[in-house]
């Protein structure tokens, strides 16, 4: 704890690695016993491994021992073995048999070359002793062990003996006050044996020197590398050296000029780029026994940093061979031209290299066998530029200098020759090897193909070259085009050109002032092919070679047509099925097809061209560009001979292209300038066909939408279908309100056919234009087809659906009658007016207006209809009331049918669009819409009307005492026809006046009886007086007679009530005095006299005061139009008045009176009044109430008019003179007002017929 050290402590440790074990299972050693090693009086042990075999063996310890006596003149000192002991609890030197300290001296082991690691601990729970109880162990970090082993490796290094090799020769001296130098030696024997004369191969080498490959041969300082060095006729053989030798070559700095330069000694060979060395040799270890168990490899100093690392450095490994009783490698290697020149290390070692040493005990070194060669390389020049020249240009020639691993020679002189003039200089690269060569070639200097050399000498490492570039001064040539045909083509038409080729003009400026080529051979001609590349419809480029031409006077167009066919190269005039060009018979040559067609495009044929395999419109139509392709007849530049292949690719097909300034004589011409589009007539057939615009699902039986279905085929004008083209379809109904509809386009199929969906939303049964259109600029066929568009005309059907949406009385009130069954019928009334609400639609749920309907009641006895009505141009709605004398001029309502009076009738609205009905509609014109009808089934009623026949009324002095019979009859009669209603049931109802309760009660008593032949029903009653349902009453009873109603009968609605009252019988009395028989009837005579006088004077009382107030109502009427131009509103205030009027003095029974009720209440109250001034009066209510065109002052003056003159008349009836006051008040009737609505005094804008309060139920 203190760092103190601790004498006699306890110790083990643990070894992994190599056959030791690995960290999790090592190999641990703890002593004899197992009770570890001790430490000495310094708290140091020392162990020594004795190993047996592999890892088998004792661990000893030792201790040193400084006065061990070593003999004389040694000095003192050495290690002696102490053992435990555990008795004494010290260490015991061990003694040999002659009790004298045994000395330790190490020993050698042999276990494999590597890494293990040793990890010691001090272990206190091995000893019992104090203070070993009480310590706490401790384990040390690993440390590293290294095993090596001690091996030798030999080689020799064999090359080429016409290769020099060099040595540093102390004995050189420089002129320059010092010595040593590099020498060169030369293997005499092999240079005579290769015929190489020694004085040419050393004239450049430093202090060359031959040796006749003697070790004799060697003197002076090269005697030293006769160790060394050793030939035959033909190789070297140098030996490699390690660090461990100790004798070496000689040795001097590798730059002597360089103070800083490094020491080398050895010998090193010179090579030559592409040459090969051998290397052989042997392995031995420390006991110079042949060792092949590691294996070695052969490694190369690529990148010459001094270290061999990597497998690019590494050439060849494998564990050496024994052969001959020796452990031996064989390597070769050569220097390819990747190698750049250079000095390379080279050497042979172990691939562990890390774990194996050479060289004695007192000189260790690593392993390896070691030598440099240098490598003599070679150069190149890479010309950069174009080796062509133009007339009056200024021209710079580049070229590079490379070595042979491509590297750039970097500031090396290069001389050139340039043999037009013979004009010669140099030139040095730059740090790239680049350098430059400048050319003024002037405009009267000769074409032709000259040379320019080039000549680089080199250096000692790397080798001079020669290069000879071919250089042309050429012309530019120029072609433009200079007329071309139109490009739009159609089968049959012709397509030519007019070109110009000529030379540069000696300018590179584009003119025509050149001199035109003629021929087709150089100097002064050349060929020039016609390609022409047409696309297909997916796209693809296709190119042919149509015509070579050799241009005349350097004009070119294409070869006339002949009309035996001679313009054709392939042409066979005499039948022996070779062409007549072919002269050899070998097939025809690019020189026989000159000023031919080698296609037959003229004129042009789609047949021919769809036809040929090779053509370049497959489709036989389509865009083409023409492309002229001058070739090259130098010194007339142009493009390289074309490979036939090249026509296929798609993209980047012409190398000329890429040719600088190749637009000087490669021209292309395109389809849409230029060049032309072979354009077809497109065929279009669309089938006729009967469009419906719905069916019958046959799972569902619903009406589903049925779509039109537009089908047909394009082809072109050879018949050929076209595929995969789209179709537009657009289609408008004729007389329609909407315009064109888009349907989705379509695509043909591989046959040609299309077929496109149209669906048929919201369309009215007519026809359908339907226009069909093939645009080949959406079907990227705009240089291939015309544009095609057939319009033609479908019928379209369909079926339509009738359906009666609502039926009842009058104008618009709505009466039902439900069934036992829960059917239920609408109700209507005979001989009144009645109103329809229906909607005819197709089957599509489009609604139809402008057609014309049946009605018909009745129709299976009644053939003709009621009347007539049009639907709605809007809506296709139908509202038809048969009160309207537009709708219904015969105002004819439910009417008797073959004496049918009440009961279920068929109403039926019929759309019959086929066939003209007598009295109906007539036939519908387009027939393109198939008739229906809704047939109905209503209720017909009567209205019914009580009239007393016997009254029973009993009240007042007429009053019936107890058990009086009360008797009364009624009688039940239709109400428009007054027949009788046979055998019905009629009620009285009897009721009572409860006193205590103020109010009347109805009574358990009550009659039903049916109405006889007659209508009449009667009753008769044994009068019950005070007893009212056995409670006594004041006697006061009332009996009500009313009608309920049945199936074919309304209920009544002017029910019939009469009071009786009771009133005892009294006694007759005695004949005398005052109140005798006569006097009292006497009495009575007077009595009703005066009771006559005076109804007859209160009737015309109350006449007056009817005229009265029906003149009050007519003059604040015109007040009331006189002072607002309210004209509506005013007529209807006159209309509730008088309604008031009549039921308060019994004209009308109720408000909701027919227009018919209201006229004859109207006449029956106005009776002093002229007739024609009543039909005007009405005519004013009818125009306010169904009337729709716009009310102005005219009007209003019109009805003032008639209500003045009835005014007129009333005062006349009563007697009096009547006072006329006119005022002209026009101008305030500017605003006009429609029928039906009126402004209240509130200012909100009312419509006739709406309930005006909450107190009221007036309604129009």
């Amino acid at each position: 704890l203190f760092d103190n050290r601790i004498k006699n402590s306890p110790i083990s440790f643990s070894i992994f690695g190599g056959l030791f074990g690995n960290l999790t299972a090592p190999t641990n050693f703890t002593g004899l016993g197992n009770n570890g090693y001790r430490t000495d009086a310094s708290g140091w042990a020392s162990l020594t491994f004795v190993q047996d075999l592999g890892i088998s063996g004792t661990w000893k310890q030792v201790q040193w021992n400084s006065t061990a006596d070593n003999g004389v003149g040694q000095v003192p000192g050495g290690y002696e073995e102490i053992v435990w002991n555990d008795l004494t609890k010290q260490h015991d030197v061990v003694l040999d048999s002659n009790g004298d300290t045994l000395r330790y001296n190490y020993t050698n082991t042999s276990l494999p070359a590597g890494d293990i690691e040793i990890i010691p601990r001090v272990s206190p729970e091995l000893a019992t002793e104090w203070p070993f109880p009480y310590l706490n162990g401790d384990e040390a970090e690993p440390f590293s062990v290294r095993i090596m082993h001690r091996m030798n490796i030999e080689g020799t290094l064999i090359l080429d003996g016409l290769s020099p090799i060099y040595y540093y020769d102390s004995t050189v001296n420089n002129g320059d006050g010092t010595f040593g130098d590099w020498s060169t030696l030369f293997h005499q024997p092999a240079l005579d044996n290769a015929g190489v004369n020694y004085n040419d191969v050393s004239a450049f080498k430093p202090y060359p020197k031959s040796w006749d490959g003697t070790p004799t041969g060697l003197t002076g300082q090269a005697a030293a590398l006769r160790p060394f060095l050793d030939g035959n006729g033909t190789h070297w053989f140098i030996a490699l050296v390690n660090g461990g030798d100790s004798n070496l070559p000689p040795c001097g700095p590798v730059d002597r000029t360089d103070p800083n330069s490094a020491i080398r000694c050895e010998i090193v060979p010179e090579m030559n780029t592409g040459e090969t060395l051998q290397v052989v040799g042997k392995v031995t270890n420390r006991t110079n026994d042949p060792w092949d168990q590691d294996p070695i490899a052969l490694q190369v100093d690529v990148d010459k940093n001094g270290q061999f690392l990597g497998a690019g450095e590494t050439a060849y490994t494998q564990r050496p061979i024994m052969k001959d009783g020796d452990a031996a490698y064989d390597y070769n290697w050569s220097w390819f031209s990747q190698y750049g020149s250079g000095t390379y290390g080279l050497r042979v070692d172990f691939t562990n290299s890390a774990y194996y040493f050479t060289g004695n005990s007192s000189t260790l070194a690593p392993t390896g066998a070691y030598i440099n060669v240098t490598v003599v390389g070679t150069t190149d020049f890479q010309t950069t530029s174009l080796p062509r020249l133009y007339r009056n240009t200024n021209t710079t020639i580049q070229a590079k200098l490379v070595d042979n691993s491509l590297q750039p020679v970097r500031n090396a002189p290069v001389n050139y020759t340039w043999s037009f003039d013979g004009r010669t200089g140099v030139n040095f690269t730059d740090s790239n090897g680049f350098f430059e060569i400048p050319f003024n070639v002037s405009a009267s200097d000769s074409l032709g193909n000259f040379t320019l050399q080039f000549e680089y000498s080199g250096t000692s490492l790397l080798k001079g070259t020669t290069v000879s570039q071919s250089v042309w001064v050429v012309s530019r040539t120029y072609m433009q085009v200079i007329s071309t045909e139109e490009n739009l083509r159609r089968n049959g038409d012709k397509w030519d050109f007019t070109a110009q080729v000529s030379d540069d003009n000696k300018t590179s400026i584009r003119d025509s002032g050149g001199t035109a080529l003629s021929g087709g051979e150089t100097p002064y001609g050349g060929l020039v092919d016609v390609i022409f590349e047409g696309t297909d419809f997916q796209g693809t480029l296709h190119r042919q070679v149509v015509a070579t031409l050799a241009p005349n006077a350097g004009v070119i167009s294409l070869p006339e047509v002949e009309p035996d066919g001679s313009h054709l190269c392939f042409y066979d005039g005499n039948g022996d099925n070779i062409p007549d060009r072919d002269l050899d018979g070998d097939g025809l040559e690019v020189e026989e097809t000159i000023g031919c067609l080698k296609s037959n495009i003229s004129p042009l044929n789609p047949t021919l061209l769809r036809a040929d395999p090779e053509s370049f419109l497959p489709d036989g139509f389509g865009p083409v560009n023409v492309i002229l392709r001058f070739q090259e007849t130098l010194p007339n530049e142009g493009c390289q001979p074309l490979d036939v292949s090249y026509l296929g690719i798609q993209g980047a097909w012409d190398p000329c292209t890429s040719v600088p300034g190749n637009d000087h004589f490669r021209l292309t011409m395109t389809n849409n300038a230029n060049g032309f589009n072979l354009i077809g007539r497109t065929i279009m057939t669309v089938d006729d066909q009967i469009v419906y615009t719905s069916e019958i699902d046959p799972m569902t039986g619903e009406v589903v939408p049925k779509p039109m279905i537009v089908t047909g085929q394009l082809s072109d004008e050879l018949g050929v279908n076209l595929t995969d083209r789209s179709i537009r379809v657009n289609y408008e109904m004729v007389n329609g309100q909407t315009g064109p509809v888009a349907c989705q386009s379509g695509t043909t199929n591989m046959d040609g056919f299309f077929s496109i969906t149209c669906p048929l939303s919201d369309v009215l049964a007519g026809k359908a234009r339907v226009s069909v259109s093939y645009s080949a600029y959406d079907n990227n066929d705009a240089y291939r087809y015309e544009n095609k568009t057939v319009q033609t005309e479908f019928d379209v059907f369909s079926n339509s659906t009738l359906q009666i949406t609502e039926v009842g009385p009058f104008k618009s009130s709505v009466d039902q009658f439900v069934a036992q069954n829960g059917s239920r019928y609408p109700v209507l009334y005979l001989k009144e007016s009645f109103h329809i609400d229906a909607f005819l639609a197709q089957s599509n749920g489009q609604a139809v207006g402008g057609k014309c309907l049946n009605i018909y009641l009745d129709p299976d006895e009644n053939v003709r209809p009621l009347a007539t009505v049009r639907t709605s141009d809007i809506g296709g709605s139908v509202e038809w009331f048969s009160g309207d004398p537009i709708q219904n001029p015969t105002l004819r309502g439910v009417e008797t049918t073959g004496g049918k009076l009440e009961g279920f009738r068929t109403l039926r609205v019929a759309f019959e669009p086929d066939r003209n009905i007598p009295g109906g509609c007539d036939k519908d014109s387009s027939n393109a819409l198939n008739g229906s009808a809704m047939d109905i089934e209503v209720l017909v009623r009567s209205r019914v009307d009580l009239q007393v026949k016997e009254t029973w009324s009993n009240s007042g002095a007429n009053g019936a005492d107890e058990g009086d019979l009360i008797f009364g009859e009624i009688a039940l009669l239709r109400d428009r026809l007054d027949l009788a209603v046979e055998n019905e049931e009629v009620i009285f109802a009897y009721e009572f006046f409860n006193d205590e309760t103020g109010q009347w009660e109805v009574s358990d008593l009550n009659n039903k009886t049916r109405t006889n032949e007659q209508g009449v029903a009667g009753f008769e009653w044994s009068f019950v007086g005070q007893s009212c349902d056995g409670n006594p009453c004041s006697g006061l009873w009332r009996i009500t007679a009313y009608y309920p109603g049945s199936t074919y009968f309304a209920a009544s609605q002017d029910n019939i009530t009469h009071e009786i009252t009771y009133k005892k019988a009294e006694a007759l009395g005695g004949s005398g005095g005052l109140l005798s028989p006569g006097n009292l009837i006497g009495f009575a005579i007077i009595l009703m006299a005066l009771l006559i006088a005076g109804a007859i004077y209160y009737q015309r009382v109350q006449q007056q005061r009817q005229v009265q107030a029906l003149r009050g109502i007519l003059t604040d009427a015109m007040m009331q139009l006189e002072a607002s131009n309210e004209y509506i509103a005013a007529i209807f205030d006159c209309y509730k008045s008088l309604v008031k009027h009549f039921r308060k003095y019994g004209f009308m029974k109720k408000v909701y009176e027919t227009a018919r009720e209201f006229e004859a209440a109207v006449r029956t109250a106005f009776n002093m009044v002229p007739t024609d001034q009543l039909d005007d009066f009405l005519s004013i209510f009818e125009e306010a109430r169904y009337s729709e065109h716009t009310i102005d002052a005219t009007h209003r003056d019109r009805a003032m008019q008639t209500l003045g003159a009835i005014t007129n008349s009333l005062t006349m009836s009563l007697g009096e003179e009547a006072v006329v006051k006119r005022i002209d008040a026009s101008s305030i009737y500017d605003n006009l007002t429609k029928a039906g609505e009126f402004v209240a005094a509130d200012g909100s804008v009312r419509q006739a017929g709406i309930v005006e309060g909450e107190n009221t139920d007036f309604k129009i």
